[in-house]
C-alpha cells in the first residue's frame, strides 16, 4: 500500500495534464489506473483519453496471465463486478496441445514450483522422478494447479477475499466488454473522453508539444501515453527506434477473428493448439 500513498501526494504540479492516445483495453486500463491513483481523493491531475472512431476494434476473446489480478486491485476495481461485466472465467494456466515431439500436451501453470534445499524442483524431477519413470509430467510432480485445472476446480473459494486464492490465477474475458467496463469507470472518475482522429503530432526539441486533430482542435499535455498499438502514433513521431524480437519469435503476424466454438464445458485454462 506504500506505493498508493506516494501516488496520492501533492508533489505533482496542479496544472499537470496527462493525455492517453488510443482506446481499447490498453488505453482504458491506463486511464482507470491513473484516475485511481491521482484523483482518488479529488481531482489533482487532468486526464484525457483521445480515441479515434476511424480505427477499427480488433479485440476478440482474451486470456490474461495471473498478474492481471494485481492491476485490477490497484486500479480499485471490484473483482465480482469485473467478472460479471466482462463475462469472465478463471484461468489456471495454458495447456499446449501438439507442441512437443512426443505429441503429449504440456501444461503451464501459474503457481511457482517450490524449492527443495534452495534448489529448483526441476532438478529433482530430471534426476529422480522422470528418470525412474515415476511421473511423466513436470506440472503433476511440482504442484497442484494442473490437477485443479483438469478437474474443473476454481482457483479460489467462495469465502476467499477478492483477488486471493489457493493458487495464482488469471482470467478469460471479452476484450471489448473489458474496455467498455473500464471506460465507464474512468469517465466516472473524471477522465475526459475525446473522440477524434489524430492528424499530426507536433514535436519540438525532441518533445511532443501538441496534437493536431482531424476536427481542427489542438490538444496540449504535460505527459503523453501512447496506446495506439502497432500504429505507434506518438512513438514514431519521436523517431524512436523499433526493437525487433524476430530472432526469438517464430511468427511475426496474427489473424484475429471470432468463430462459433464447440458446445463444450467451460474449462478453467487456455488451450493453445
Amino acid at each position: 500500500m506504500a506505493s498508493r500513498k506516494r501516488a496520492q501526494t501533492s508533489d505533482s504540479p496542479k496544472s499537470t495534464h496527462i493525455c492517453i492516445v488510443g482506446g481499447g483495453s490498453s488505453g482504458w486500463m491506463m486511464a482507470a489506473y491513473l484516475s485511481r491513483h491521482f484523483n482518488v481523493d479529488g481531482k489533482k491531475v487532468k486526464l484525457t483519453l483521445v480515441e479515434s472512431a476511424e480505427v477499427p476494434k480488433t479485440g476478440v476473446g482474451e486470456a490474461t496471465i495471473h498478474t492481471m489480478r494485481g492491476y485490477l486491485e490497484e486500479a480499485g476495481i471490484s473483482e465480482q463486478k469485473f467478472i460479471d461485466a466482462c463475462q469472465g472465467t478463471f484461468k489456471h494456466g495454458i495447456e499446449f496441445v501438439g507442441w512437443t515431439a512426443s505429441g503429449k500436451p504440456f501444461f503451464h501453470p501459474f503457481e511457482v514450483p517450490p524449492q527443495v534445499f534452495q534448489d529448483p524442483m526441476a532438478l529433482f524431477f530430471l534426476s529422480a522422478g522422470r528418470n525412474e519413470g515415476a511421473v511423466s509430467r513436470y506440472d503433476n510432480w511440482a504442484g497442484i494447479q494442473s490437477r485443479l485445472a483438469r478437474r474443473g476446480v476454481a482457483p479460489r473459494r467462495v469465502e476467499d477475499r477478492e483477488y486471493t486464492g489457493v493458487v495464482p490465477y488469471g482470467y478469460h474475458l471479452d476484450a471489448n466488454a473489458f474496455a467498455h467496463f473500464l471506460k465507464g469507470i474512468s469517465i466516472k472518475r473524471g477522465v475526459q473522453h475525446v473522440v477524434s482522429h489524430v492528424d499530426d503530432v507536433e514535436v519540438s526539441d525532441g518533445k511532443i508539444t501538441q496534437l493536431h486533430m482531424k476536427d481542427g482542435k489542438k490538444i496540449k499535455a504535460d505527459l503523453w501515453v501512447d496506446c495506439t498499438g502497432f500504429a505507434a502514433r506518438l512513438i514514431s513521431a519521436l523517431g524512436a527506434e523499433f526493437q525487433s524480437s524476430s530472432a526469438r519469435l517464430l511468427v511475426d503476424s496474427a489473424v484475429t477473428c471470432q468463430v462459433h466454438g464447440e458446445e463444450i464445458k467451460t474449462r478453467p485454462f487456455t488451450t493453445a493448439t
